[in-house]
């Protein structure tokens, strides 16, 4: 709780894998994945009820559907039967990151572009203020500016008590944020590691295996 824990490695490491089993979207051969003590099995409705969000490199919306509606299929069911203007509601959700009037709530998702899509899906994680989030590859459909606000709301919520898993294959991002780091290679940890006592080199020479 209160960390930020990076997730680095080549592309096939093994890191949305891995991030997939702990959401419980898939089932894992052997293992156990555990949120405050209590076991999650395959099972992403149980976990999202323990207090995991995920934001994916690749937003899970559905496109035929409204932005509104996507937000609200991502809400637990318990907080879900409070809600009753939806528009309203989305709108406050999307404040989350910020004033997006850019992104209707009654607009269908297949109408809009990745940025805004990604939006949705990383709004929907804050709003509900997780205890655990895991953050996918985030910055890729983001500007300098956008990265800027992902750190600060990241820290936020670290501050606030949220354990946080921050995935990427960009080795600044994960010194600048991360508090540790743990290194995936051929689908195995290498290591974890506190960030702040590895060099960009010797994160590079763990990732590939070798010594610079």
């Amino acid at each position: 709780a209160g960390e930020v824990h990076g997730l680095i490695g080549e592309n096939g490491a093994g890191k949305s894998t891995l991030m997939a089993v702990a959401s419980g979207a898939l089932r894992p051969e052997t293992g156990t994945v555990l949120i405050d003590d209590t076991e999650v099995g395959a099972d992403p409705v149980r976990t999202r009820s323990l207090g995991l969000a995920i934001v994916r490199q690749h937003p899970a919306l559905f496109p035929e559907m409204t932005v509104a509606d996507n937000l609200l299929f991502g809400v637990p069911d318990a907080e879900r039967r409070k809600i009753t203007n939806t528009t309203r509601w989305a709108r406050e959700c999307l404040a989350a990151w910020d004033d997006r009037p850019d992104i209707d709530p009654r607009a269908r998702v297949s109408s809009l572009n990745p940025e805004q899509k990604f939006i949705i899906e990383i709004s929907r994680a804050l709003f509900q203020k997780p205890g655990v989030l895991v953050l996918d590859e985030p910055s890729e459909h983001l500007g300098a500016e956008g990265v800027d606000r992902l750190f600060t709301a990241v820290r936020a919520l670290a501050a606030n008590g949220t354990a946080i898993v921050y995935i990427s294959h960009r080795i600044r991002e994960i010194r600048e944020i991360s508090d540790r780091v743990t290194v995936l290679r051929d689908g195995r940890s290498r290591g974890t590691y506190i960030t702040d006592e590895l060099s960009e080199e010797r994160i590079v020479s763990l990732i590939i295996g070798r010594s610079l």
